[in-house]
């Protein structure tokens, strides 16, 4: 399978076309599917995804309001719940080791733990209660680690922090998933939100679950090993509607519910459809479970501010957290701050980027090993224009790890605003060489070459910024401003017909600027081409 992008001009004639082979496709196919591009082991995903529901194919998530392409990076978040295991390459965003996949679909182990003591010596022990402890059975765990079984993929949040020392995939069941991530949601939601994986918190909501005492969870209502047929999905989950709720039922009368669902679904009043707000074209069970046709019950309970009023994040389950986990919560939402600002721009950014930084001051000057908050702290010093702090900050991440590639993208950004070219090329070409997938990175190097990336430029070494500038249009060929880097250098250099050839593909986009560039175009003097 290949996926194709073309830009056409305003003839409808194609103007630049890129490709890429699909090598994987991820999702169960319930409600869509996202298909990813392998560059060398370097996993992107395609800008264009399958909606289930509606059967149709359209832009990825996201894609609508981003210039991403074919560059949308997978990183491991993104494949820890829909794949059995994998090998990141250490420092890289997006880069696996190969085989990519040891086992494409979620295994056993996942929700069973480690199974090799089982194969050699399966079935019952000396247990008194007679239960096999070569494996784990999560049904016979306590409630809460019970439900981390589940709470690993589908307590979704908006950002997860891996706690000081651990990874996610260090997690095994029947043990607390806080002690490896800290999961945080809005500490108020919008009203009427619907988020596309939030499962868990709406569950925590509901009169049912509060009512509980925590003993509702996910394997109450629902069959990890099988997924009932469509015929017969209203009586699966009627019956367990009813282990609770027999002795009172429901209050409408039986014909009143039967003319509205004929098999008298429970689920259609209380756990509506809903179509998603962050994912088009997809609607999902609510999992509030109303108890009243049209009133949705108050937010979720299970999450706690972890700050005053003006922290933004709440921390989910912040009551279990003992007290070893307790003594770095605070880095943690520092973290999670600083990722925050790096995703937004303006006054936000710089909101909140103040809120993290004592955070990570304080965790940097505990632990000065702890590469995570280190990252976090050049980032937010970033955003708060203290260039040569964050160069730092920067620089002892990659003291640390001398190939991670978020630092030496930064790194190299931050020597470009501090006028220290030769710093930023060499951080430049350390990016490059950890991945030269990204057309960003080359862009950035072709106008550290030419001293910027102005088109009115002074001078430069114009050679590799050529070079710097056609390696990222073979990645993202509708990038206007390598593009337009491209001619000018062309013209530099004196290669007219790739000047006017690549000004011929520019003005296809239509660009705002085209007349300027023209101007500039003819009035500027040729020199001679420079000799080899």
């Amino acid at each position: 399978m290949v996926h194709s992008e073309e830009r056409l001009d305003g003839q409808g004639r194609v103007v630049v076309q890129v490709e890429a082979e699909i090598r994987y496709v991820l999702g169960s196919g319930e409600r869509g599917l996202s298909y990813l591009v392998d560059r060398d082991g370097y996993l992107f995903q395609s800008p264009i995804g399958w909606y289930a529901q509606q059967k149709r194919w359209d832009l990825s998530p996201g894609y609508a309001t981003r210039n991403q392409h074919f560059e949308r990076p997978i990183e491991p978040d993104c494949l820890f719940c829909h794949v059995n295991r994998f090998e990141p390459v250490a420092g890289t965003i997006n880069g696996y080791r190969r085989p990519i996949f040891h086992g494409m679909a979620i295994g056993c182990e996942r929700c069973h733990g480690p199974g090799g003591l089982h194969v050699r010596n399966p079935g019952p022990t000396d247990d008194p209660t007679g239960r096999d402890l070569t494996i784990v059975n999560p049904r016979h765990l306590e409630p809460a680690l019970r439900e981390a079984v589940c709470y690993q993929c589908h307590l979704q949040g908006v950002y997860h922090v891996e706690r000081a020392g651990r990874r996610a995939t260090d997690y095994r069941p029947s043990l607390p998933l806080e002690s490896f991530l800290a999961v945080f949601v809005p500490a108020a939601r919008p009203g009427g939100e619907n988020p596309a994986v939030g499962h868990v918190e709406q569950m925590h909501a509901s009169r049912c679950y509060r009512a509980s005492r925590g003993q509702l969870g996910c394997v109450s209502c629902h069959d990890p090993h099988r997924k009932p047929e469509p015929a017969e999905a209203a009586a699966f989950y009627r019956v367990r509607c009813l282990a609770c709720h027999a002795d009172h039922g429901c209050a409408k009368p039986s014909a009143e519910r039967q003319a509205r669902t004929p098999d008298d679904s429970c689920i259609v009043c209380h756990m509506p459809r809903a179509p998603l707000t962050d994912i088009a074209h997809t609607a999902t069970t609510d999992h509030r479970i109303h108890r009243l046709e049209g009133k949705v019950p108050t937010p979720p309970g299970g999450a706690a501010p972890v700050a005053g009023d003006d922290v933004p994040l709440a921390l989910y389950y912040a009551d279990r957290f003992d007290l070893r986990a307790r003594a770095g919560r605070d880095r943690d939402l520092g973290i999670a701050l600083a990722q925050i600002g790096r995703g937004v721009q303006g006054p936000l950014a710089a909101r909140f980027s103040r809120l993290a930084l004592p955070r990570l001051e304080a965790a940097v000057r505990d632990w000065p090993d702890d590469l995570a908050a280190c990252d976090a702290l050049a980032t937010a010093l970033a955003l708060q224009d203290r260039s040569a702090e964050a160069l730092t900050a920067a620089k002892a991440v990659l003291a640390l790890e001398p190939r991670r590639e978020r630092a030496l993208e930064l790194a190299m950004v931050l020597a470009s605003q501090l006028h220290r070219r030769d710093e930023a090329l060499d951080f430049g070409r350390r990016t490059l060489a950890v991945d030269p997938w990204v057309a960003r990175y080359h862009l950035s190097m072709a106008q550290l070459y030419t001293r910027g990336g102005d088109w009115r430029p002074a001078g430069g070494n114009w050679r590799p910024a050529i070079d710097a500038c056609r390696a990222a249009l073979r990645l993202a060929p509708t990038n206007l401003e390598a593009r337009r880097l491209l001619i000018v250098g062309a013209v530099m250099t004196g290669d007219l017909p790739l000047a006017r050839g690549e000004f011929r593909i520019y003005l296809g986009f239509e660009p705002p600027d085209a007349d300027n560039l023209r101007r500039w175009l003819e009035s500027h003097p040729v020199p001679p081409p420079a000799r080899p």
